[in-house]
């Protein structure tokens, strides 16, 4: 049985989210570049690509550290379930009933009409899996 193993090139090739702020400290900018999945890794530099560049290096270090230590290391994510457990007050519960039944529709349908109405939301109608 091969046993799939984790190393430092694993998680270097892993599609972490990468975030560049452009910030300013007294008149001068400077980019602030961070991976959003690894707490603690982050870097700024004067350029984006210097920032971008660093991070790379700062992101080794953090995972070479994470792995001799045998700390757990967080890794990218998909898009959430798209499940939501979500309780209400029992009056808010009965009228979206109503509703619902009023509409001829589900309740799950007119919450994720009224949701994605009310946030602009325009693609609600194609992710209902």
């Amino acid at each position: 049985m091969i046993e799939n193993i984790k190393n430092i090139d694993y998680y270097m090739n892993l599609p972490y989210t990468v975030l560049i702020q452009k910030v300013e400290n007294e008149g001068k900018p400077y980019f602030f570049a961070k991976i959003e999945e690894l707490p603690g890794c982050h870097t700024d530099a004067q350029t984006q690509i210097e920032a971008l560049q660093e991070l790379e290096m700062v992101k080794k270090d953090y995972l070479e550290i994470k792995i001799e230590v045998g700390a757990e290391i967080p890794e990218p994510s998909d898009l959430p379930s798209g499940k939501l457990l979500l309780r209400l007050p029992k009056s808010l519960h009965k009228q979206i009933l109503k509703d619902a039944q009023k509409e001829s529709t589900s309740v799950n349908q007119l919450i994720l009409y009224r949701l994605a109405r009310q946030t602009g939301y325009e693609e609600a109608s194609h992710h209902t899996n």
